[in-house]
């Protein structure tokens, strides 16, 4: 059979258009519309989330599982044809990956969880819009040496649909830190890219780092805390109900600021209540003011 050359078609307003896949409330989204792009369709099964990009931005909303959607239904909402997309973002449930797996079970399903199967229909859709480019977001677990069956995956579906489809995406994946680029929290993401005509990407250096505590120096700003994004803002009125709830809420004023739940385990300063590293990292989290996820910003010592 012979290679079929794909080729982008449409208006020259779908140059920058991005077609939205495990949408959430939209982050990637915002993200992408800051730089110029703009959204032509998003897809989420989870009501609130929808309800919450309906609410901030006119974007088609597709509110279904994405087992029940396919790539036609995605280019008719978008008003899109196939090649005519710029750019395809999602990220799948992180659960059959996420690094809690390992730390409550010693493991994790990965491939053998049901909602692994999202990887597939990712991979279809791919095949279906065949967009210039795709951004594929997920936690940091999924390229673990020995764990990544997932992206092997991913790796091995591409090469199938540059074969079938004369396509010629050349992946390109690496971890990123939010914190390394101004973000006021460390938060490791995996990243994929690959571009449909074979150009490489190449990912930005980080512009946000620990400064020498000697010299003051290093080349780069130094990391973005929480005061830093939100010290500005105005006080709240006190007619704001602002009392903690929840079962857990009293334990709140004891952690440290910086700290979590772990403060409260074995290997913490406080009562041995949880064990290390079996809730999510923002369980009883009280964010410091001069800190970076419990770590020194480095902008004053």
């Amino acid at each position: 059979m012979g290679r079929r050359r794909a080729r982008a078609s449409g208006s020259s307003s779908d140059s920058l258009s991005v077609v939205s896949l495990f949408s959430g409330a939209g982050g990637i989204d915002y993200g992408f519309e800051a730089a110029g792009f703009a959204t032509r369709v998003c897809v989420d099964f989870d009501s609130d989330a929808c309800a919450t990009l309906r609410a901030n931005r006119s974007w088609p909303v597709i509110e279904d599982d994405i087992t029940r959607i396919s790539g036609d239904d995605l280019l008719r909402a978008g008003g899109l044809s196939p090649g005519a997309a710029a750019i395809l973002v999602g990220g799948p449930p992180c659960q059959p990956f996420s690094k809690s797996g390992f730390w409550s079970r010693g493991h994790a399903l990965r491939l053998d969880d049901p909602r692994a199967g999202t990887l597939g229909r990712y991979l279809e859709i791919v095949r279906t819009l065949k967009p210039r480019v795709i951004l594929f977001e997920n936690v940091d677990a999924v390229g673990y040496a020995g764990l990544d069956e997932g992206l092997h995956f991913l790796l091995e579906g591409l090469r199938t649909i540059n074969a079938t489809e004369g396509t010629s995406y050349d992946p390109v994946h690496n971890v990123l830190d939010a914190a390394d680029y101004g973000v006021p929290q460390h938060r490791s993401r995996f990243f994929l890219v690959a571009s449909r005509e074979g150009r490489r990407f190449r990912f930005p250096a980080p512009v946000h780092g620990e400064l020498d505590l000697l010299t003051g120096a290093g080349g780069m700003l130094p990391y973005t805390t929480a005061w830093d994004a939100i010290g500005d803002l105005d006080t709240l009125s006190n007619d704001q109900n602002l009392a903690l709830t929840g079962k857990w809420a009293a334990l709140l004023p004891s952690i440290p600021e910086g700290q979590n739940y772990l403060w409260h385990t074995p290997r913490g300063g406080g009562e041995p209540l949880f064990g290390w590293r079996t809730r999510f990292w923002c369980f009883l989290l009280k964010l410091g003011h001069e800190l970076i996820n419990g770590i020194p910003s480095g902008r004053r010592m």
